[in-house]
């Protein structure tokens, strides 16, 4: 089963091609993500290079 929340509605679906399908596009997302410290660091980075250009936020 596929389980897909969205602003307007939930989908769920439970054809075995379809579950396939969302699950291939989840392991995928999942080998292209940093790990949980290397995100972390670059969201600070970002945020630091960031506000040295335009100032804190206000």
């Amino acid at each position: 089963m596929a389980v897909i929340a969205t602003h307007t509605t939930d989908l769920v679906h439970t054809e075995r091609r379809e579950v396939k399908r969302y699950r291939q596009r989840y392991e995928g997302l999942a080998q292209a993500a940093l790990a949980p410290e290397d995100s972390l660091a670059l969201l600070t980075e970002t945020a630091k290079r960031l506000t040295d250009k335009i100032g804190p936020p206000v």
